[in-house]
């Protein structure tokens, strides 16, 4: 069985810090855990703790929106459909 690592509350993983933690949901035989996070932005979220943990979830939508200004021509749908034929 394997141990993860504890996160208490007021921890920070890249942009998001847990508020709260939530009950556990039962997807078939396996349990998932959730928290409230708050980004540096402003927005909370509920997240799986699991991929806040493993860095999978680094903010709550507002990297994604930052990187699209920056570069929008390497983000945007359209110019990934053109490069792999979609």
């Amino acid at each position: 069985m394997r141990k993860y690592r504890v996160i208490t509350i007021g921890e920070k993983f890249n942009k998001l810090t847990l508020l709260k933690r939530l009950q556990v949901k039962l997807v078939g035989h396996t349990r998932r855990y959730y928290g409230i996070f708050k980004c540096d932005c402003g927005e909370e979220r509920m997240i799986l703790l699991h991929n806040v943990a493993r860095g999978v979830t680094k903010s709550c939508g507002c990297l994604y929106k930052i990187s699209n200004k920056l570069n929008p021509k390497r983000y945007s749908k359209k110019n990934f459909r053109q490069d792999f034929e979609i």
